[in-house]
């Protein structure tokens, strides 16, 4: 699975499986012992939580209407897959300031998460599944690759409906 920019390599077949959207958030336990900042000047108080991996780095600024501040941690813990980092944020480890709402939504719905800074997001973006059109051909591909797609809209269009002052630009 690939994340926006779409590529356009004629080569490849792509297809759209959702928006994804980036959200801070504390596990209830952390937020109950350390409070909850309201903007990113108030992470100077708080540990962080940086996913930097392959596909994506670290984000170090957050923005809501228009304004873009950076995020000042106490202390940090950079890990590489967005699992660890779920797993550190359920451990109250601290706080991850861009973890996909796919990954996210059941804790959240649970009551587990909760999401802090409010309205203070990274920029979501698209992501698509690609394969080249030779491996595209073959039909267990092809079922498995249209099958993801469509099974990610749908958890696309739940979490819209449940979420959508979260799907932001």
């Amino acid at each position: 699975m690939g994340y926006a920019p779409s590529h356009d390599d004629p080569n490849l077949v792509k297809r759209y499986c959702s928006t994804i959207p980036y959200i801070a958030r504390a596990s209830r336990a952390y937020v109950k012992e350390f409070g909850s900042p309201a903007t990113p000047a108030d992470c100077f108080r708080h540990r962080g939580i940086l996913i930097n991996s392959v596909v994506r780095t670290s984000v170090k600024m957050l923005s809501k209407n228009g304004v873009t501040m950076p995020l000042p941690w106490k202390s940090t813990m950079v890990l590489s897959n967005p699992i660890a980092a779920a797993r550190a944020l359920s451990c109250g480890a601290g706080i991850v300031p861009d973890m996909s709402l796919y990954h996210a939504y059941q804790h959240l719905e649970s009551g587990e998460w909760q999401i802090v800074m409010p309205g203070w997001q990274r920029p979501s973006v698209d992501a698509f599944l690609y394969t080249t059109e030779e491996t595209y051909r073959k039909r267990r591909i092809r079922t498995l690759i249209d099958w993801l797609s469509e099974h990610n809209q749908k958890i696309d269009k739940h979490l819209r409906t449940d979420y959508p002052k979260l799907f932001l630009r």
